[in-house]
C-alpha cells in the first residue's frame, strides 16, 4: 500500500499471476511511487491510462514508478 490519500491501489490474483492496479487521483501533480518485490516481482507496465494527451510520461525504472496526474496503471511481473 501507499501512504498517500491521492493514490488508490489494489491487487488482482489469478492462478500464479499477480497484477497491481494503481490510480493517481491528483488532478495536477505527478506521483513517484516505490514498487517493491513483495508487491510485484520484476515489475513492468502491462497497461496504462493517461487522463490527457499532454499528461506527461508514465515510467517504471529501478523500482520507482512515475505517474502523471489523473493516470492509472496495471503492473505485472516480467516473464
Amino acid at each position: 500500500s501507499f501512504d498517500d490519500a491521492e493514490v488508490g491501489a489494489y491487487t488482482i490474483e489469478k492462478d500464479s499471476e499477480k497484477l497491481l492496479v494503481i490510480h493517481n487521483f491528483n488532478a495536477s501533480a505527478e506521483k513517484t511511487l516505490t514498487i517493491t518485490d513483495d508487491m510485484v516481482k520484476n515489475a513492468q507496465v502491462i497497461a496504462d491510462f493517461l487522463g490527457s494527451s499532454d499528461a506527461g510520461h508514465l515510467a517504471i525504472k529501478d523500482g520507482k514508478l512515475t505517474m502523471p496526474a489523473l493516470s492509472s496503471v496495471v503492473i505485472g511481473s516480467k516473464q
